[in-house]
């Protein structure tokens, strides 16, 4: 009797298990699916390795340019160098030149004003 009263009580669930079961795709099907899935990742992968491959081949070509940039980058450092001290060698000539006209402006004006006196 009280075995019976257990079956009863399980009875909706184990019913409500097996409409489930029933409605949901078969084991076959799943594992058809997860290929399908396996295929699709498989050609991902694939196509990962030859973008991979593709990015390294440009990132031998761009250090190989670094490289040459780098090498230009010093190169043209010597030349701003060479640069900047002629600049400042242009300003210490051009200090001279005024020296020498403020000299020149003097004397003249001197020699202006004792013409001037005479």
């Amino acid at each position: 009797f009280l075995m019976g009263g257990v079956c009863i009580v399980n009875a909706p669930t184990v019913a409500s298990k097996q409409w489930s079961i029933s409605k949901s795709d078969g084991i076959r099907t799943s594992v058809n699916c997860i290929r399908k899935e396996i295929k699709v990742l498989k050609d991902e992968v694939e196509f990962l390795s030859s973008s991979v491959d593709d990015l390294k081949e440009e990132s031998d070509v761009l250090i190989g340019l670094e490289q040459d940039l780098r090498r230009i980058a010093t190169d043209q450092g010597k030349n701003v160098n060479e640069l900047v001290d002629l600049v400042n060698e242009n300003e210490l000539v051009l200090d001279q030149m005024k020296g020498n006209l403020r000299q020149t402006f003097v004397a003249a004006m001197a020699r202006v004003s004792k013409f001037i006196k005479q």
